[in-house]
C-alpha cells in the first residue's frame, strides 16, 4: 500500500512539474527588434531619412525595362466628401524606353487637368517659384497629371532637398504639397 501512495505522489509531482513548464511564466527574451535597435549602426540608420522608393519593371511584351522612383508628400491633404479621410499625393519619375515622365498622383481626389494642358507652380528648395506646364494622362484619369519639361524638373529634384508643388483640385481649389526629396538617386 505504501508503494502505491509513493508512486501516486511521484506521478503527481511529475504532472505538476510538466504543467508548470507548459503553463507557467516563460523567461523573458528581449525581442530581436529591440536588440537590433540598440546597435550603433541602426542608430545611425535611424538618423538617415529614406524618402525615395525605387522599382524596376520589365515589359513582358517588349522586354524593355521601366525605372521608377517615387516619393510621398510630407502630409496628407484633407478634402471634403466624398474624398475625406486624408489623401496622399505621390510624385513619381518614370523612365520607359527613351521617355521620362514626371507624374503627380492623388490617392483620393481629382486634379483639374485640361485637354490643352494646365500649369502647376513649383518651388525647389529656396529658389523662386516657377510654373511648369502639365498634361493629362492618355486615359483621361483625373487622379493623375504629368508635369512637362521633365529633364529640367528631374535635374532640379537631384539638386534640392525639398519641393513644393501647387496645383488645383476639383472643388477644393489650389493646394500646396511639399515633398522631402533629399537623396534622390536617378541616373536614367
Amino acid at each position: 500500500m505504501k508503494l502505491k501512495h509513493i508512486l501516486f505522489a511521484i506521478a503527481g509531482i511529475a504532472i505538476i512539474i510538466v504543467l508548470g513548464k507548459l503553463f507557467g511564466s516563460k523567461p523573458t527574451v528581449e525581442p530581436l527588434k529591440n536588440r537590433l535597435e540598440k546597435t550603433e549602426v541602426n542608430k545611425e540608420l535611424d538618423e538617415v531619412k529614406i524618402n525615395w522608393r525605387y522599382r524596376i519593371q520589365e515589359d513582358k511584351m517588349t522586354s524593355d525595362t521601366t525605372y521608377i522612383a517615387y516619393v510621398e508628400a510630407n502630409e496628407k491633404l484633407n478634402f471634403d466628401f466624398p474624398y475625406n479621410g486624408g489623401s496622399t499625393v505621390t510624385l513619381t519619375i518614370r523612365k520607359k524606353g527613351n521617355e521620362t515622365d514626371v507624374i503627380l498622383r492623388v490617392s483620393k481626389g481629382q486634379f483639374i487637368p485640361t485637354v490643352t494642358g494646365g500649369l502647376v507652380r513649383v518651388r525647389f528648395g529656396k529658389d523662386k517659384a516657377r510654373k511648369y506646364p502639365t498634361s493629362m494622362s492618355s486615359d483621361y484619369s483625373s487622379d493623375v497629371i504629368f508635369i512637362n519639361n521633365e529633364r529640367e524638373f528631374v535635374n532640379n529634384l537631384k539638386s534640392h532637398e525639398t519641393v513644393i508643388i501647387e496645383t488645383e483640385f476639383y472643388q477644393e481649389g489650389l493646394k500646396q504639397v511639399e515633398f522631402d526629396i533629399d537623396g534622390m538617386r536617378w541616373e536614367h
